[in-house]
């Protein structure tokens, strides 16, 4: 399954921008598949930016709840969802980025070791 929806398409990406590039250069062909992906992936990138810039101007509001708190780990959890509701912050959005980029890299990393492994019979 990974195979059919992560490494095949990598692979024929790459072998797309391989044709089309002049000279033939594998190398470039993997720079321009990167390049391509993260434009793909900017507008996440910027959501998760903005949330990033979002929770840095609440840090003083977090600690003054962590000191309120006195150790108390469930008020403190309630307040701090509170706060990100007020901010409009979902804290696990940010993680969504992530789970994009590792499976594209593993099949971007065994389709070159594949087309490595396999260099005349591709080309």
């Amino acid at each position: 399954m990974f195979e059919t929806i992560i490494l095949q398409p990598i692979f024929n990406a790459l072998l797309l921008i391989y044709s089309i590039i002049p000279g033939g250069d594998f190398g470039i062909a993997v720079i321009l598949f990167t390049v391509i992906i993260r434009f793909l992936l900017y507008p996440l990138l910027k959501r998760q930016l903005h949330q990033s810039k979002q929770m840095r101007k609440m840090q003083p509001e977090l600690a003054k709840i962590k000191k309120a708190a006195n150790g108390n780990r469930q008020v403190e959890a309630m307040q701090q969802m509170e706060l990100y509701k007020k901010y409009g912050i979902k804290p696990f959005r940010s993680i969504l980025l992530l789970f994009i980029q590792i499976p594209i890299f593993i099949g971007l990393y065994q389709v070159i070791m594949i087309i490595s492994l396999h260099r005349d019979q591709v080309a």
